[in-house]
């Protein structure tokens, strides 16, 4: 049989450096090596190969992040393939609007959505109870490939078939160029969504970065619910353990002692949300935590204080974004000592270059940077990142504000203009305007969405609305307060005044 060549990107070459044989992905109570997934991607990889997979081919991922998740993603490496990572809780509209422009040719989706998709009735009932439920119809041609249970569907292929042992040699392709292979959406306007689209060169050297900090720790045990954090532990020598996203924090708490996990990355109020239910409970923080890693901005210093008030841990902020993973770094020491103005977020990671333009906005080059956003092409050599700001005289960057409207949320960079069109287009809504207001209690924005009526509509009937399948949003966008009344304008072209919109939420 004719040898199946398959491409060794640096992503495979720097997992193939590790140690092969010692546990390093631990999932629902099973340990896995990186020799484990190797054979798995190596044989989902030469199988898909003979089903036609071919170089530029599209797929999309829809499934729990565990070693089959990994190891697929692995494979379509391997094949040239190019991945899209879509966030299921953004809604079904949302949802479909990115699968109709990623037009994917495989996807690799969990057998509970296809199941979903075959009975109406399961689906109601899914929905009754499920208050954040996500299910989208069935896609024309497309190829599935179904995850997470073996012989089911036997009409469509299932991955369990896909890892069993190819028994074909396999010639390796190792290549100079850069190969697009992960798009992942961040904002845009519902017709047009922004794909981010990264190489294996521009995330291998994220990969590094972050590696690099969490090696001091190597032998440690690392917790994360994203893949590709689980990536970065593997590349860093660090036991990577892999937890359901939903977890409520007594189950969190639990977790962490039960496995002894010293690193914990997270939004602020994913750890806010630890340490009040360890002082409602008369619990001790988890002592086993050494190294926290923030990852979102803005990081406030109410918060920081009370997280280190309860923990001796190393705690360490992060600045970046989806176009350039990594930008900059502080620690929390660091951001608590500064007096200036501004939310200062540290000094750059080594290799990201800065310049501020005349408009005050912080634009930055780096070999982390995407390579453009899915079928438009990248026509500048810095990023405009958005973010107003400055660099202070010991070379940090100073954050003072966002050039557009925007709202973090937990991990979420959430963009009204994203979602008031769709509420908009609820008839009983004459306009509503969404606006992000910072929770002391919480570390974290509150979304309130002020309705204009047309007719008469009740909150209850709104909220009910927003999670429908014609006028659902993201999950991580559902308001937290909505407040109904006349939305206050100015000027001759009647505007929306905000300066009265956040008066009114005083």
């Amino acid at each position: 049989m004719k040898n199946i060549t398959l491409y060794r990107s640096p992503l495979i070459e720097m997992l193939e450096s590790k140690n092969q044989d010692t546990p390093i992905l631990f999932y629902n109570n099973s340990s896995y090596t990186i020799s484990d997934i190797l054979h798995n991607a190596k044989n989902i990889a030469v199988n898909l190969k003979k089903l036609g997979f071919k170089e530029g081919d599209k797929a999309v991922l829809l499934a729990e992040p565990n070693i089959d998740f990994i190891s697929t993603l692995y494979a379509i490496i391997m094949c040239k393939g190019v991945t899209a990572i879509i966030d299921p809780e953004m809604g079904n509209s949302l949802y479909l609007n990115r699968l109709n422009q990623f037009k994917p040719k495989w996807l690799f989706i969990d057998f509970r959505l296809v199941l979903l998709q075959k009975y109406n009735w399961l689906r109601m009932i899914y929905k009754a109870i499920k208050s954040n439920s996500f299910y989208i119809p069935s896609i024309d041609n497309v190829r599935y490939v179904i995850m997470g249970k073996k012989n089911i569907f036997k009409s469509k292929i299932n991955l369990y078939n896909l890892k069993a042992n190819a028994n074909t040699s396999i010639d390796w392709e190792i290549s100079k160029l850069k190969q697009d292979f992960l798009v992942t959406y961040t904002s845009g306007t519902l017709a047009k969504p922004k794909g981010v689209v990264h190489s294996d060169y521009s995330l291998v050297n994220s990969l590094k970065l972050l590696a690099n900090k969490i090696s001091k720790y190597k032998d440690e045990n690392m917790v994360s619910y994203l893949p590709h954090f689980a990536l970065i532990g593997i590349m860093a020598n660090v036991k990577v353990f892999l937890w359901s996203k939903g977890l409520n924090a007594s189950k969190r708490i639990k977790f962490l002692n039960k496995y002894n996990i010293n690193i914990f990355f997270g939004p602020p109020v994913e750890i806010n949300e630890l340490i009040e239910y360890c002082k409602q409970n008369n619990l001790e923080f988890p002592t086993s935590l050494n190294y926290i890693l923030l990852g979102s901005a803005p990081i406030y210093k109410p918060f920081l204080k009370k997280l280190k008030n309860v923990t001796k841990a190393k705690v360490e902020c992060l600045y970046g974004m989806t176009e350039n993973l990594l930008v900059s770094h502080i620690t929390a020491e660091e951001k608590l000592e500064y007096k200036g103005t501004g939310d200062i977020v540290g000094n750059p990671f080594k290799g990201v270059n800065m310049k501020i333009s005349d408009e005050g906005e912080i634009c930055i080059k780096s070999n982390q940077l995407f390579s453009n956003y899915l079928y438009r092409k990248n026509e500048n050599e810095y990023h405009q990142t958005g973010d107003l700001g400055f660099i202070d005289k010991q070379g940090r960057i100073v954050l003072i504000g966002r050039k557009k409207n925007m709202i973090i949320r937990k991990e979420y960079n959430i963009y009204p203009g994203l979602y008031e069109p769709i509420i908009n287009s609820i008839p009983q809504v004459q306009q509503a305007v969404m606006v992000g207001k910072y929770n002391n209690t919480k570390s974290d924005e509150d979304i309130y969405l002020i309705v204009q009526k047309e007719s008469e509509i009740s909150e209850g009937k709104l909220r009910k609305l927003l999670k429908s399948d014609k006028y659902g949003i993201d999950y991580s966008a559902l308001p937290d307060k909505i407040i109904f009344v006349k939305i206050p304008r100015k000027g001759r072209q009647q505007k929306i005044d905000y300066s009265a919109l956040y008066n009114l939420l005083k």
